[in-house]
């Protein structure tokens, strides 16, 4: 079985959402993988990579 870090479409989905909002709100050059791991409600951007397709 594997853990919280799961690839799955809600995941995934929630993920992008929080992106695309940061894009919105502060442009793609000031977005950060951290800014977009904490809007998404994840501590770091490290565990992220592995989420993102």
């Amino acid at each position: 079985m594997r853990g919280p870090y799961a690839k799955t479409a809600g995941r995934v989905e929630h993920i992008l959402d929080a992106t695309a909002e940061l894009f919105a709100a502060s442009g793609y050059r000031a977005a950060t993988m951290k800014d977009i791991a904490q809007r998404a409600g994840r501590m770091g951007s490290r565990r992220d990579r592995h989420v993102l397709p």
